[in-house]
């Protein structure tokens, strides 16, 4: 087949399906690096992902293109302009939208990428645009107003590895079931599954540290409070966190609020707890959480923690093993 032909055959083609050809053959870049490093370090006080690169990489970015497109031009640089308008090729005709602009490309932060600007008119056919003055629009203001540095994590930014949408299922919730969008783009499953894996088991270590700090907290407040209190002789020497805790065998098994009660129970008995953890089927663990009115929950928990060190010890040793 000749390129005028095929030049055809894609022009015949749905317009989401254009799209992702677009994407998979290289036509739409990733964002600049130093935008995406300006997202990755920056956010707004009032957004509660950790910063602007998450929020971008959320469902929440579906839908909410005109506050995602002010974000993004927080870390603009050189000329350019914020545009609202109409996607005509799209939804029948109307798609409420807003991108930036710059001389030769488009910034989109729902079909996310950098657009040539050539691409971007003839595939979406924007009418209706209008111009945001920055110097005088509300909500960019509050949002340049409220920008704080925020905390930096090792990052996968979207369009660089895998193709578009691949980076989390996710992000096509709330569209509807039959969009052809759905057929068109090709998703990474396995390594989908393992971002969302990753982030989820971030979050669940940073819960849980917030737990054992705040344990230490209120811990050392009762001991300065009350020295006279029935407190382990190295509660107060003995601040990290059993590195169990952080382990998924361990806490997979246990749920926030039980959590939360373990790293009461050790931070007050750390001395006790590292001495029977491993003993298997030992009731001083249990005697000792009744004494002080914990959860029925927390009891049995000890009697299933022997095994589960056995597990964690195993990985450990399987894993140095690998590494030899």
């Amino acid at each position: 087949m000749g390129r005028d032909a095929r030049e055809c055959a894609k022009a015949s083609l749905p317009i989401y399906l254009k799209i992702n050809i677009l994407f998979n053959e290289g036509e739409i870049a990733p964002y600049d690096d130093y935008l995406i490093e300006f997202l990755a370090t920056h956010k707004n006080k009032d957004i509660y992902l950790d910063n602007y690169l998450d929020s971008l990489n959320s469902t929440a970015s579906i839908g909410n293109c005109y506050d995602y497109a002010r974000y993004l031009a927080l870390g603009m640089k050189g000329k350019f302009d914020v545009i609202e308008g109409n996607l005509s090729a799209l939804h029948g005709g109307y798609f409420a939208h807003c991108w930036i602009e710059t001389d030769k490309y488009v910034y989109d932060v729902a079909f996310s990428g950098k657009w040539p600007k050539k691409q971007y008119y003839d595939l979406f056919k924007p009418i209706d645009k209008k111009k945001i003055d920055l110097s005088t629009d509300e909500k960019y203001n509050n949002y340049l107003k409220n920008n704080i540095k925020a905390k930096t994590k090792s990052k996968d930014p979207f369009l660089r590895h895998i193709g578009w949408y691949g980076y989390t299922r996710n992000r096509l919730e709330g569209w509807p079931m039959d969009s052809p969008c759905f057929s068109y783009f090709p998703q990474d499953e396995e390594r989908v599954a393992k971002i969302d894996e990753e982030r989820k088991r971030e979050k669940r270590i940073e819960n849980i540290k917030d737990y054992w700090n705040k344990a230490i907290r209120l811990r050392d407040e009762n001991v300065s409070s009350h020295p006279s209190s029935n407190w382990t002789s190295d509660s107060d020497d003995n601040i990290e966190i059993p590195s169990e805790l952080l382990d998924e065998t361990l806490y997979n098994e246990v749920d926030d609020n039980l959590m939360n009660e373990l790293c009461v129970f050790i931070s007050l008995n750390r001395k006790m707890y590292d001495e029977y953890k491993n003993i298997k089927h030992d009731i001083e663990l249990w005697h000792k959480a009744i004494e002080g009115h914990y959860s029925g929950k927390l009891c049995a928990f000890f009697d299933d923690l022997p095994f589960l060190l056995e597990i964690i010890n195993s990985n450990n040793k399987t894993e140095r093993g690998k590494g030899k």
